[in-house]
């Protein structure tokens, strides 16, 4: 990555956005915007905070998670559709209540949760700024299960909705649009004090690096899956014909075993 390319970063980039929320005034103040209430402090339970239930469970690394009056915020901002973000927002939920609950504590000592995700991309299609989630009764209009278990999904590119001002002006900032509100001027002088920082950029140069890595080899092991399967379906048409194991080694370059295992027949 250039120099210029790393001070070009916008808002809407996931490392600068989560390094803008590790100042608790900044985003003390997003969250505030965002979900139109008052929080009278946060605290950081940790950033990029990587959470695992269990040896064999599926652990989940969250980019901002945050306490303020007795309510956990979790914020992610996701540059594409994955179309599986209703699902992660399940398993967010659910793997933070684990950490939340302390053994021998009541169900009822769960604090209310936010699962925040700002999306640059509308997910559901509907053109709103904000879709807000939470669990009612299907049955009975207006009854909610009360569970203070919340989620919510913003869309910078939305146009409906009723959101206030200033949460608009994040909105176009997140789109990439200036703003001359204080609280957008503040988050562009944050911004401009982490690109100037060395430490900053390398370590977002060696994340983008074990990234690219990570799938350059999910992308070889896809290849040689792939390779490997159609060799397979080359030896089982051989078998087929007729054609004896020794040819088939000759032809795939797959072993006898993995040949012989393809048709239990051949063996004898």
């Amino acid at each position: 990555m250039t120099i210029e390319a790393w001070f070009a970063l916008p808002f809407s980039n996931a490392y600068i956005f989560a390094q803008v929320m590790q100042d608790p005034k900044l985003c003390k103040k997003m969250l505030e915007v965002l979900l139109n209430i008052e929080i009278e402090r946060i605290e950081y339970i940790e950033t990029e905070k990587t959470i695992a239930v269990g040896f064999k469970s599926k652990g989940v690394r969250l980019d901002v998670y945050v306490k303020g009056d007795s309510t956990v915020y979790n914020i992610e901002l996701q540059a594409i559709d994955t179309y599986e973000l209703p699902e992660r927002s399940r398993f967010y939920q659910g793997i933070t209540d684990v950490d939340m609950l302390l053994k021998g504590e009541k169900y009822a000592a769960i604090k209310p949760s936010y699962v925040i995700f700002i999306c640059m991309e509308d997910i559901f299609k509907q053109g709103m700024y904000k879709y807000s989630f939470e669990n009612t009764c299907q049955e009975v209009d207006g009854l909610k299960l009360n569970d203070k278990a919340y989620k919510i999904f913003f869309n910078p590119h939305g146009t409906k909705g009723e959101i206030s001002d200033e949460a608009k002006a994040i909105m176009n900032f997140l789109r990439g649009m200036k703003s001359d509100t204080p609280f957008i001027q503040e988050i562009e002088a944050k911004m401009s004090e982490i690109k100037q920082s060395e430490y900053r950029r390398l370590e977002y140069m060696n994340a983008l690096f074990q990234e690219r890595n990570s799938r350059l080899q999910g992308i070889e092991i896809g290849i040689g899956r792939g390779i490997g399967q159609e060799k397979l379906n080359i030896a089982k048409a051989c078998l087929a014909d007729g054609l004896d194991v020794s040819t088939v080694m000759r032809v795939t370059g797959l072993n006898e075993n993995t040949i012989k295992n393809l048709d239990t027949k051949i063996i004898s």
